[in-house]
C-alpha cells in the first residue's frame, strides 16, 4: 500500500506536457502558419500624422534622387506586393539616403515607410505603424486589386532604379 501511494505522489509531481510545447516556434512554423498571423496594408496599418511626417522627411531627403511615382511604378509594385513591410524598411535602413545610409532614427525610416504606404493609395489606420524592423516583421505589403481583378504589376522588373534622375 505504501509504495502504491508513493507512485500516486510522484505521478501527481511529474510536470505534466504543456500544450503550447507542441506548437513549434515561429523559426520551424510552416510559411502558412506565419502568413495566416500576418496583418495587410490593406487594414490602415499607419496614421495620417505619421505620413505627413514622411512626407517632410522624403521632401528633405529623397525627393532629389526619387520621385514619388517611384513608389508607386509597376516596378516598385512587382518587386515589394507581397514580402513584408519590414523588408521594405530595412532596404530603406541599409541603403538610403545614398549619401549616408542609415542615417535617419528608426521612428524616421518608419515615418518615411508610412509615407510610402500613403502614396500607394492604402488606407490609413487607429494606429500608427509600429517603429523598427521587427514590429514590421507582422504586416505584408499589399495593395488593392486594380479593376478586373488583378494587381497592377509588371513583374519581373525588381526596385526602381535607385537613383534614377543621374
Amino acid at each position: 500500500m505504501k509504495y502504491a501511494l508513493l507512485l500516486a505522489i510522484v505521478a501527481l509531481a511529474a510536470p505534466t506536457p504543456r500544450l503550447d510545447a507542441q506548437i513549434p516556434p515561429d523559426s520551424v512554423r510552416t510559411d502558412s502558419a506565419r502568413t495566416d498571423s500576418l496583418r495587410s496594408t490593406l487594414l490602415g496599418v499607419y496614421t495620417e500624422e505619421q505620413a505627413a511626417k514622411g512626407k517632410d522627411l522624403y521632401l528633405g531627403h529623397c525627393q532629389s534622387c526619387h520621385t514619388a511615382a517611384d513608389f508607386t511604378s509597376n516596378d516598385f509594385k512587382a518587386n515589394w506586393v507581397g514580402k513584408l513591410v519590414a523588408e521594405f524598411f530595412t532596404y530603406l535602413v541599409e541603403n538610403m539616403p545614398e549619401s549616408e545610409p542609415g542615417a535617419l532614427s528608426q521612428e524616421q525610416y518608419t515615418q518615411v515607410t508610412a509615407y510610402v504606404l500613403q502614396l500607394n493609395a492604402l488606407p490609413v489606420g487607429p494606429a500608427p505603424l509600429p517603429i523598427g524592423a521587427d514590429s514590421l516583421k507582422a504586416i505584408k505589403f499589399e495593395v488593392a486589386p486594380a479593376p478586373g481583378g488583378a494587381v497592377a504589376m509588371r513583374p519581373g522588373r525588381g526596385f526602381f532604379h535607385p537613383h534614377p534622375r543621374r
